[in-house]
């Protein structure tokens, strides 16, 4: 293949007959998503990745998560990457990587310029229209027929319906009376700058682009999930800000999400004094029986960074939200539904004390 690729310029071929073929001088590949495969799957690609770049003619790019190609070659040749033989002689995974790709490029964290670009890009240039429809009108040459709304019902647009009448044995047209279908209300389906912005305030969050792209994903599902009186609501109450901080701790700290958000929505201390700030009910989070080191890390940085952000919303503004963001995640969505309900006197303010 090298042979003939070199060769191709100074072969005398006739008038042409390669007029069809466009020469190359590289073939580059790209791989991604190897962190998705299973570990024999893994090193099936990379040995064929070893073999193509035994060619000059190939440039193989391969986007991954190195610790699941660490990982994958510790399961596969788990007999044979041991550090049991000193220092010197220990064979490891990062040998085996070492031979295979020439050159490494860790991806730095998000820029926070880039980052409000990349957010407004998945926002959407503009409104955004969310239209349903209940199946197809029927496509026919009959006269046309139109339907009002009847006296009562929501306003609506008049239809013009193309029907084919039934008729009889005989052939002859009779009239029918039956609903036509309707075309369900649509209302618009925005992310507006206000949203965008604070969106990129919660960058420290959102550790990668992929879980920046969820929640912009889950939070115009959210939006489109409400009729138009609930989304007035929802924006009237300025709800956008706690529901959009709680998807971000969902999806960008999974270790505390799940607990966090069930404190907030069944009021359990210190998250049961709904005026407190946010920040310091976290603060004020104890550590319980048994909790693993790492998971008293987590909460530990999850304060640190909420200082950081330096979002006012209390506790209160918080716990609208868990009920409603919690089913969209894998570490909260299995019971959810088994939370308990907040009692009255968690639902509004804490109690005075009597005097």
């Amino acid at each position: 293949m090298k042979d003939l690729r070199e060769s191709q310029p100074q072969e005398d071929v006739g008038e042409g007959a390669r007029d069809d073929i466009e020469p190359f001088d590289r073939i580059v590949l790209y791989v991604d998503d190897l962190d998705r495969c299973r570990p024999d799957q893994v090193v099936n690609m990379l040995e064929a990745i070893h073999l193509l770049l035994a060619l000059d003619l190939f440039v193989v790019v391969v986007a991954v998560d190195s610790r699941w190609l660490t990982r994958a070659l510790e399961v596969h040749y788990r007999d044979l990457l041991v550090a049991t033989d000193g220092p010197l002689r220990a064979s490891t995974p990062q040998c085996y990587l070492e031979k295979i790709f020439q050159i490494t490029y860790a991806l730095g964290p998000m820029d926070p310029q880039y980052f409000g670009q990349y957010v407004a890009f998945l926002a959407g240039a503009g409104a955004e229209k969310r239209k349903v429809t209940q199946g197809a009108p029927p496509q026919a040459t009959g006269a046309p027929h139109t339907v009002t709304q009847r006296a009562g019902a929501a306003p609506a647009a008049t239809q013009t319906i193309h029907a084919e009448p039934k008729r009889d044995a005989a052939g002859t047209p009779r009239a029918t009376v039956g609903p036509a279908p309707q075309a369900l209300p649509a209302h618009s389906v925005r992310i507006d700058k206000g949203e965008q912005e604070f969106i990129c305030r919660l960058v420290p969050l959102l550790p990668t682009p992929r879980i920046a792209k969820r929640l912009v994903n889950v939070y115009r599902v959210i939006k489109a999930g409400k009729d138009a009186a609930a989304l007035e609501r929802f924006e009237r109450e300025r709800r956008s800000e706690s529901c959009l901080l709680m998807l971000a701790i969902l999806f960008g700290q999974p270790v505390v999400a799940s607990a966090l958000l069930r404190a907030l929505h069944e009021g359990t201390e210190p998250f049961n004094d709904r005026e407190q700030s946010f920040v310091e009910a976290v603060r004020k989070r104890k550590a319980l029986d048994g909790e693993p080191a790492y998971v008293q890390e987590e909460w530990a940085r999850l304060h640190a960074t909420l200082q950081g952000l330096n979002v006012a919303v209390t506790v209160g503004e918080c716990a609208r939200e868990p009920a409603e963001v919690a089913r969209y995640s894998l570490v909260s969505g299995h019971d959810w539904h088994t939370w308990a309900r907040p009692s009255p006197s968690r639902s509004g303010t804490s109690s005075a004390k009597a005097p």
